[in-house]
């Protein structure tokens, strides 16, 4: 993105566009910052979901689906929830909508559910995003 330090950006902010959390900075510089994306492989976020607000992790998988993981299959999810960043983390706040579930599997021999979700942000038109400082 073309601000960094000049305009305040520090590395470890979360970035966002009127959907939902994009992803972070990772450097910065002094006219642009590096950003890695919600979709990037090495990406997580813990997240809460449900109205329960359960804790889980989301980690991408492909394209703009991610899974949530360890969530257990006692929990109550519904297809529509929205997930939102839990507000654990240092670098991301409570609250940002992340993704939406899409799928939602028990499975007999897990402890955990299967949760697909689809990513929020529109990683197609990075045009305009807002970093939270």
């Amino acid at each position: 993105i073309d601000v960094g330090h000049n305009e305040g950006i520090e590395k470890n902010q979360s970035v966002m566009d009127m959907n939902g959390l994009l992803g972070k900075t990772i450097s910065v510089g002094d006219k642009a910052s590096k950003i890695q994306l919600i979709n990037d492989k090495n990406f997580a976020v813990s997240v809460k979901v449900g109205k329960d607000m359960v804790l889980s992790i989301f980690k991408p998988k492909h394209g703009k689906y991610g899974i949530l993981e360890g969530v257990i299959k006692s929990s109550n999810l519904d297809i529509g929830n929205i997930v939102y960043t839990s507000g654990i983390s240092e670098i991301y706040p409570s609250d940002i909508p992340v993704a939406r579930v899409i799928d939602i599997k028990k499975d007999f021999n897990n402890p955990f559910q299967n949760v697909v979700v689809e990513i929020l942000a529109d990683l197609k038109n990075l045009d305009y995003v807002f970093i939270i400082q």
